[in-house]
């Protein structure tokens, strides 16, 4: 059986995508409830990790990207300290969203709040009363230059 190049990026593709299902499969790294549906959540890596929100049967749909490490809430809001860099070389963002407003079918850029500098987060926060954060992932603290 004679292949097309295009047939076999086809045939290659279905297999990667076939592989990726299957060891999406197995259970998260780390997944830790933060309140209502909102977990902490790595899939395969801990600097995966990111808030979602738990749609029950296995599904989570992403609010905060990763690699949240910090993260607190109140009666209203949900707040996440988020390292886009790396631990030697961090890059912090500050996010924020309004869970009495949010749902299973709103998207994150319909939700959430970020990414904010240090300065437009505190601004934020002494604004709309947002919560301290009070559930931090110590391996994830990114290290001081």
């Amino acid at each position: 059986m004679n292949l097309s190049r295009r047939q076999k990026l086809t045939s290659f593709g279905f297999f990667v995508l076939t592989i990726f299902s299957l060891t999406g499969c197995s259970s998260p790294v780390y997944d830790e409830p933060i309140t209502g549906p909102y977990r902490l959540i790595a899939a395969d890596r801990i600097d995966q990790l990111h808030v979602c929100y738990d749609l029950g049967n296995g599904g989570c749909l992403g609010k905060i990207p990763a690699t949240t490490f910090s993260v607190g809430y109140g009666h209203t809001y949900l707040v996440a300290k988020v390292n886009s860099g790396s631990i030697q070389n961090p890059d912090i963002h500050y996010y924020h969203l309004d869970m009495t407003v949010d749902d299973m079918y709103k998207n994150a850029d319909e939700i959430t709040i970020g990414p904010l500098t240090e300065d437009q987060y505190l601004e934020a926060k002494a604004s709309l009363n947002l919560p301290e954060f009070s559930i931090t992932i110590d391996q994830l603290i990114p290290v001081p230059n």
